[in-house]
């Protein structure tokens, strides 16, 4: 009797219905959602695995129960691996081992688990870092004429040979770490001349092998906001060719927690992103396999700041050597403990950006890219009825949204700007315009949302059981709609909910 009440008050609200709703031409299957605008990459760098599988190392899951330790780090909520070649590496296991055969073996076995694959190529026998960037044994003597030859030759080779075993890495590394530059002395950056020529050796031999592979180039210190810009400026004067800039995070090292420099990372990523219009990742990151709660908490915020980047063009975060537990010998910046398990550091992985929202909490609402990418915006209003509509997206906190878990499956998504809630004006009609309005506990400001195991969310309206729907339009000022539900797979209906 109550929900009827309700109803009957609540769909007398101001709407626009004289016109009968006609939906925008779908975009549902015309665009991959594989790469850019798919799921937030969360991964890890796993070189050693196969060395600590080789020295009977077991790995058990939270249960205590041995087990493939891909198949616990995906169901921990990794999706994506990062896996280094060295080109004539020795058998030490630390700093040897990832020859080509390695390499396209745990490759092929990770793409028939379900992982997306980063192939890092380090141009050198071994690590390859800001402080060693030693060129392999075998082109040592070489002319820096034959080096471009090397490097073109090597990784199209490797790449050649990873397309053979059914693998086509998402994202490939063009040397890492090349903060000083790579393959020195030839290649360092007192001649971003060289640099840029071998660099784009690199690019030539991925592309001429997989085009939809996206080249990475990858320094250090991704909080040093002015050091990226200046390099990458001489980079584009030289015509450096590549499609990603990604970035080492260690704040540790700087001897601060992460809260002190993650605000840094932020805003070079965001600069990086609209200063060059590439895509941004974080190809590696790490905390203390001690510090296992500052190091969830660190994942986290990287994870947020990716997700923030505007025009979804943060692509992803790399924890290096999760797997690697210091009792085998690995890494003191492992998320594996030693117990065999997984650490509280994974559940980062499994983090959902509005599993327990709070008010403490501001989202932008950005529609799938393939739809339109344009964010939920109230246009400044504070007057009950107003239409929301979608825009470019921006700073303004009319398209900031606080979204509140009301316990009971639904949340209320209130704007900041005037303080009103999402509303469908009471309706069940395929079309309604949806509008804000005083927040009240009714039905019609209940929203289910659904995690859609994409990077993007349904969302779904408790009186009418529609999915807000921005109708396939790309127009700055359109209202938003209410649609019949599409099953999740009409990318007019998916909404990635998303930090400012």
């Amino acid at each position: 009797m109550l929900l009827g009440m309700l109803l009957s008050f609540w769909g007398c609200k101001k709407q626009n219905l004289t016109q009968a709703p006609t939906k925008f031409q779908s975009h549902v299957g015309t665009k991959s959602l594989a790469g850019s605008g798919s799921s937030l990459a969360m991964g890890g760098d796993v070189g050693w695995l196969q060395q600590m599988e080789a020295t009977g190392y077991i790995f058990y899951d939270n249960n205590g129960v041995a087990q493939d330790a891909l198949a616990i780090m995906k169901s921990k909520g990794l999706n994506s691996l990062r896996i280094r070649v060295f080109v004539n590496p020795s058998n030490d296991r630390i700093y040897g081992h990832c020859s080509t055969s390695e390499t396209v073996t745990l490759a092929k076995r990770a793409v028939a688990m379900g992982f997306r694959i980063m192939i890092d190529f380090q141009y050198s026998d071994t690590f390859a870092d800001p402080a060693h960037q030693t060129k392999p044994a075998a082109w040592s003597t070489h002319t820096f004429s034959q080096l471009l030859t090397d490097v073109y030759n090597y990784t199209y080779h490797v790449m050649d040979t990873l397309k053979t075993n059914g693998v086509y890495p998402e994202w490939v590394q063009v040397g890492n770490e090349i903060t000083n530059g790579m393959l020195w002395p030839d290649g360092g950056t007192s001649d971003f001349g060289k640099l840029t020529q071998l660099i784009n050796q690199g690019y030539w031999g991925v592309k001429a092998v997989n085009s939809a592979s996206k080249v990475v180039i990858h320094l250090d210190r991704g909080d040093r906001g002015s050091y990226y810009q200046a390099y990458f400026d001489s980079l584009t004067n030289h015509h450096a060719l590549y499609d990603v800039i990604g970035m080492s995070y260690y704040p540790i090292f700087l001897q601060s927690d992460y809260t002190v420099t993650i605000n840094d990372l932020a805003s070079n990523l965001n600069n990086m992103a609209s200063r060059y219009g590439k895509e941004v990742l974080v190809a590696e990151t790490a905390g203390p396999d001690t510090a296992v709660q500052n190091t969830y908490d660190l994942l986290v915020a990287v994870a947020n700041k990716l997700r923030a980047v505007p025009n979804s063009k943060g692509l992803g975060v790399f924890y290096w050597e999760p797997e690697a537990a210091k009792s085998w010998g690995g890494d003191v910046w492992s998320s594996w403990g030693s117990n065999g398990q997984p650490t509280g550091a994974f559940d980062a992985y499994l983090y959902d950006p509005i599993a327990n929202p709070t008010s403490t909490y501001t989202y932008k609402l950005i529609s799938h890219p393939g739809a339109a990418g344009l964010a939920l915006d109230n246009y400044g209003s504070t007057t009950d009825g107003d239409p929301v509509k979608q825009y470019a997206r921006g700073a303004s906190t009319n398209q900031q949204w606080i979204i509140t878990d009301l316990g009971n499956g639904y949340y209320t998504i209130v704007n900041k700007s005037s303080g009103k809630a999402l509303d469908n004006a009471g309706s069940t009609t395929d079309g309604t315009g949806m509008i804000q309005w005083t927040l009240s506990g009714n039905y019609n400001q209940q929203w289910a949302i659904t995690n859609l195991g994409n990077g993007y969310y349904q969302i779904k309206n408790r009186t009418s059981g529609k999915c807000l729907d921005n109708i396939g339009s790309t127009t700055n000022g359109q209202q938003i709609q209410q649609w019949t539900d599409g099953g999740g797979a009409d990318i007019n209906q998916q909404w990635a909910i998303v930090y400012p």
